[in-house]
């Protein structure tokens, strides 16, 4: 999982969208962040998928609780999809795809019970991913085009203010008309 997460760590710039110039200290503040939120989403994958392999699934009384432990990957999913876009949801949908399809093979090598309906978990999680990451990418190249029609708008009204008269070329004052 961590190996898949890794790749989410590099976000793309969205379709039409300029990088941003680099700021003296904020990118530095920026990969910390990212490295906070891709340590997040490796140890919650960690924890989920240590929590399927725990709970015993010899009996189906248990079915349930790995049915919520499967659950708890979503949120992960849409987390990595806000923190890294569309890369990070589907590195997650992925991930987490191939965690809980190793947990079903384990448990169909050991003898464990296996429903049909958990098979349609790792096609939720890749759906989840795609889905999430395109509305959030969707949201910050909306933002971006938002943000860019204030800074122009800004920038046309400074040019519209009048301008004071400039005091080193003599020629150009009101005193001095022909």
């Amino acid at each position: 999982m961590a190996i898949f997460l890794l790749f989410a760590a590099f976000r793309p710039i969205p379709i039409n969208q300029p990088a941003a110039p680099a700021i003296l200290g904020v990118d530095d503040i920026m990969d910390e962040e990212r490295r906070y939120h891709l340590k997040q989403a490796v140890l919650w994958a960690t924890v989920i998928t240590v929590a399927h392999f725990v709970v015993p699934s010899a009996a189906h009384a248990w079915h349930w609780l790995h049915t919520a432990l499967s659950a708890l990957y979503l949120p992960l999913i849409f987390r990595a999809a806000l923190w890294f876009g569309l890369r990070g949801g589907m590195t997650a949908g992925v991930g987490c795809a191939l965690l809980y399809l190793g947990y079903l093979a384990l448990r169909w090598v050991v003898g464990g019970s296996l429903n049909h309906d958990q098979f349609a978990f790792p096609a939720v999680f890749l759906f989840v991913g795609w889905s999430s990451g395109l509305v959030v990418e969707d949201a910050r190249y909306k933002r971006w085009q938002r943000d860019e029609v204030i800074r122009r708008a800004n920038a046309a009204e400074l040019l519209r203010q009048p301008q004071p008269p400039s005091t080193q070329d003599a020629g150009n004052g009101p005193r001095h008309r022909e």
